[in-house]
């Protein structure tokens, strides 16, 4: 009776083994522009709890049902695409405030009959551009903004290709002085010496595009030269999702005012003395 039921359950195991090898399909897929590096993670989540997927350079190999395997190849055609050229910016050690002051606002003013007057933002640091519209005639026209900020607030800019890595890294060579205490025979002497030190800023970037969203592997890093001769160092790295040609916010410089500290804060919105933002926005360029 045991051997029965023993080969009875063996039986079972067999035919549900068989009907899941049945339930799921493998297929080498060939890539036309990505490589399976860049398309892994995005389609990893929808292979199913019991898919894999894995691959090298231009082909992919996908285990799993039909029905994952049809979303798969969907998505493939809307990502694996000729990769564009993207225009990334950066901004530093400025409010969230400041930076919504500073973008202009789309605002309409009507001035008589079929005449309007339309300020949109375009996406530079206190520029604007003036549409004047009459009936089908429209006359376009760009100028500066009133609003102004400190110099210390930081743009950077690069251009990259969708999928591949850029750095960018601008700076200065300053002068720093030491001294240095010494007790000799003659009594007590300071001696000085002065040195050059770089002080820069600047970010890696990874950009993939998916549709009209982009996800940013980014980390920037920022070195400022404070008045008592110190350099202070702010850096973040973070993986994050947003919109083409909108600010992304990565991370937070908290500053107290009642010390000369700062730090890179990610995520955390708890309240502080002073708060500066770092902020990335894409766009798609020619």
């Amino acid at each position: 009776m045991k051997r029965c039921l023993l080969a009875m359950g063996v039986v079972v195991l067999l035919v549900a083994a068989q009907a899941y090898a049945d339930a799921t399909t493998v297929e080498v897929i060939t890539l036309q522009y990505r490589t399976a590096e860049e398309v892994i993670p995005i389609l990893r989540p929808f292979v199913g709890r019991e898919g894999t997927i894995s691959g090298r350079r231009d082909q992919l190999i996908v285990r799993t049902n039909p029905s994952n395997l049809r979303q798969i190849k969907n998505i493939l055609a809307r990502i694996d695409t000729r990769p564009q050229q993207l225009m990334i910016t950066v901004r530093q050690n400025i409010t969230r405030k400041q930076l919504e002051e500073e973008m202009a606002v789309a605002a309409k003013v009507t001035i008589g009959d079929n005449v309007s007057v339309t300020v949109r933002d375009q996406g530079s640091a206190g520029t604007g551009a003036v549409e004047h519209n009459r009936g089908k005639d429209t006359v376009r026209g760009r100028g500066q903004s009133a609003a102004r900020y400190e110099a210390g607030s930081d743009i950077q800019q690069v251009r990259v290709i969708e999928g591949s890595q850029a750095f960018i890294r601008t700076g200065s060579s300053v002068p720093v002085t030491e001294r240095t205490t010494v007790r000799d025979s003659g009594g007590v002497r300071v001696i000085g010496s002065t040195y050059y030190r770089d002080v820069t800023s600047g970010f890696y970037v990874l950009p993939r595009l998916v549709e009209d969203k982009v996800i940013l592997e980014i980390s920037p890093q920022r070195e400022t030269m404070k008045k008592e001769g110190k350099i202070q160092f702010q850096a973040a790295a973070t993986r994050v999702m947003g919109r083409l040609g909108e600010w992304i916010e990565i991370g937070e410089i908290e500053r107290s005012s009642s010390e000369s500290k700062s730090k890179v804060v990610a995520g955390d919105k708890r309240g502080s003395s002073e708060r500066y933002g770092i902020f990335v926005k894409v766009e798609k360029t020619k």
